[in-house]
Order: structure tokens, then C-alpha cells, then sequence
């Protein structure tokens, strides 16, 4: 089984990519964001793991939206950060 690593990046250093798996959704409470994100980025390692060429790109598009999506520009095994302003 492979550990996942967090990192954050810059948006400017991760080109865009068609991604197998896409899950764009918005927080309205605080205290719903870390269950809710969870939930989807565990979806999300479960088809990276199935693929296993991807890694995990999650993106906070605004205060209350976030993109989570398998890239290729994200190795396999990793998760990375980043903030859209």
C-alpha cells in the first residue's frame, strides 16, 4: 500500500489535465469541510490506487468551493494543495 503525502503548490506550477476522476463541491459550513473532504478524497485515492499513475490534486477554487481531481501532473502516492485566488 503506498503513503500519501500533502503537499501545496503554487497554481501556476500544475498544468490543467483531463482528469478520470473530478468531484467540484461547496462547503456552507466550516465544520463541514474536513468530513466532506475526507469523503471525496478517499473516493479519490481509491480510483488512484485502481490506476495507479495519478496522484491527487485538490483545489480551493474559492472560500467555499473546492475541486478534487486525479492528475498527472501530481505523482502517484501524492496529494497536493492548491489555492486559486
Amino acid at each position: 500500500m503506498t503513503d500519501l503525502v500533502s503537499t501545496t503548490t503554487p497554481p501556476d506550477e500544475l498544468p490543467q489535465s483531463h482528469a478520470p476522476f473530478t468531484a467540484r463541491f461547496n462547503i456552507h459550513a466550516r465544520k463541514d469541510l474536513e468530513k466532506e473532504l475526507d469523503v471525496i478524497v478517499g473516493d479519490a485515492i481509491t480510483e488512484a490506487r485502481r490506476l495507479g499513475t495519478h496522484g491527487i490534486l485538490v483545489t480551493r477554487n474559492s472560500p467555499s468551493t473546492f475541486t478534487v481531481e486525479l492528475s498527472k501532473a501530481v505523482p502517484y502516492g501524492t496529494i497536493t494543495e492548491r489555492y486559486l485566488r
